[in-house]
Parts: structure tokens; sequence; C-alpha cells
């Protein structure tokens, strides 16, 4: 996944984003997502030692639980991993990131980034300063970052995006034809192998590999991007987040991902919304070694 750094990590934040301060209430309760398959035994040893001189709870999702877990860490139901007032880290690459900040929205629950996967744009912390990041989640010195999501709608189907949504031809299927649809009108037909429909967020992962624009994640937008578009085809759009779009498919059967991961399969004749998410994801941003935050 390609990005730009200093659009990802700017400082300050843009308007919107929140700045948390000493008189928000201490950090009491923290979920730790875990990836699938990194041996993380030394960072939750860690997180447990500075928990219980802290007195903050740390809980892990009972499914993802792989061996013995360090005392002060407890496993829970994974409905129960992001809780209201709490926060939740990520250890892992960006899928623990997205997988995480997906849960922590429905909560309004913020998220830390540990950078211990192979691809870890999203999350903000190396693994050799994790010391240091708690100690700044305890003072709160931290700002939060808020994201737009995607909801996709087939039917009765819904699924919500932090990154993408995806619309693609499967193997011996026919060219996929979709018509780009807003507020009613077609402003754009795609014919290829499919359609990325991306925020702004996700605008410099697969949406930015296809030929899609850039964009500051400060900014509310939805980025459009054909893939391997035949003929004369309409380029990347970029759109308002407040405007939902419809994607009208004509004479393929396509594959919907959702973030990366395969979903579900539509029909020939399928129509998806996607729209703005009620729910934002909030990213954690720790100061770095000489920046200011001012207050908002």
């Amino acid at each position: 996944m390609a990005t730009t750094q200093g659009i990802q990590r700017g400082w300050p934040p843009a308007p919107g984003h929140r700045l948390l301060g000493a008189r928000l209430p201490p950090v009491r309760r923290i979920g730790v997502v875990l990836h699938p398959s990194r041996d993380l035994r030394e960072p939750l040893g860690e997180i447990a030692r500075w928990a219980r001189r802290e007195s903050v709870r740390v809980v892990v999702a009972a499914s993802a639980v792989r061996g013995p877990l360090p005392p002060g860490v407890d496993p829970v139901p994974e409905a129960s991993l992001a809780r209201a007032g709490g926060i939740l880290l990520a250890l892992g690459g960006d899928g623990t990131m997205l997988q995480a900040l997906a849960a922590g929205a429905v909560h309004g629950v913020p998220v830390l980034g540990v950078k211990l996967g192979e691809v870890s744009f999203l999350a903000d912390v190396e693994p050799a300063d994790l010391g240091a990041a708690l100690a700044a989640l305890a003072a709160h010195r931290f700002a939060i970052e808020e994201r737009t999501m995607l909801t996709v709608r087939d039917g009765a189907t819904v699924a919500t995006a932090v990154n993408d949504v995806v619309l693609r031809r499967g193997p011996g299927e026919p060219l996929a034809d979709i018509g780009l649809r807003v507020r009613g009108e077609e402003i754009a037909r795609y014919r290829g192998d499919g359609v990325i429909v991306a925020t702004a967020t996700g605008s410099t992962g697969y949406s930015l590999s296809a030929g899609g624009p850039l964009v500051s994640p400060a900014l509310a937008a939805t980025i459009v991007t054909p893939l391997a578009a035949r003929g004369a085809p309409a380029g990347p759009i970029v759109l308002s987040a407040c405007e939902p779009v419809e994607l009208r498919v004509r004479g393929a059967t396509l594959a919907v991902e959702i973030d990366g991961r395969e979903r579900a399969v539509v029909n020939p004749t399928a129509r998806l919304r996607v729209a703005q998410a009620g729910p934002r994801c909030r990213l954690i941003r720790l100061a770095r070694r000489g920046e200011r935050r001012s207050a908002a």
C-alpha cells in the first residue's frame, strides 16, 4: 500500500479533529486487537505491566487468543472489546488497524496502532516507542483524528468500510459494465475489471495504485476509481462524502470486497448504494519530538 506520510501524519489537526486534554477522565480500560499470527507476548507483557501500575484494565477478544495471556490481561467476547469511554490498541499492520477502527467506530472508541505488521501506514507507534506511547495515553498527550467511513447497501444487506468498497469481476467473467449515478443522474460509465469507491483514508491504498488521486484524510470525500477501464473511460472522480452514489451493474457477476476482504457476490443487474457512514472512525495521534499542539 502506498502512502504519503506527510499527509497522513500532518499536524496541527484539521478542523473537526478533536484535541483531548487533561480535563478528560483518565484511561481506565484498553481493548487490545491482536494480529492473527504474530508473536505478541513481549508487547502484551509490556502493556500488562504498565496497566497494573496505572490501574488500567486490559482486555482482548477471547476468539483471538492463541496462547497464555500475561497476568492482568482478560479475555472477553469480541462484541465487548470496544466499550464507550475506553481505547483500542491495535498490535499489527494495517489489516489489524482496519479491524480495530471498524470495531471502535460503533461506540466512538479511538484506536492507537503499534506497527507490528508488514504494512503499517495507519499505525502511529514504533514497537520501541510503546512505553512512551502508553505514558502519553495516561497523561492525555494525544489528539484524535476523525475519519469518514462508507456504508454499502445491496438490498437489505449493509456493510461498513474504513478504506474502500471494490466491485471486481471474477476469472472468466465478461467485462464489468458499471454506471455511476449521483443524485439520480448517471455521471460516468466504467467498462473494465470493476471500480473502487474509497474514503480519503483509503485513497492512499488500492485506489492510488489503480490511478486514483491522493486525497488528504482531513477532507470528507469519496473517490471513485475505475479498474483497468477499456475504451475511452471516464477517469477517477472525487465527490463530497455527503453525496451518496449508486453503482448499477450490467452484464457481469461481480465480487464485492470491503477493506480488502471479499464479502459478497452481486448479480449482473445489481444496484449498490454507497454513502457516508453515520459513525466516523477515530485515530489516536501522538505528538512527536519538536511538534507543538495547540488547543482547538
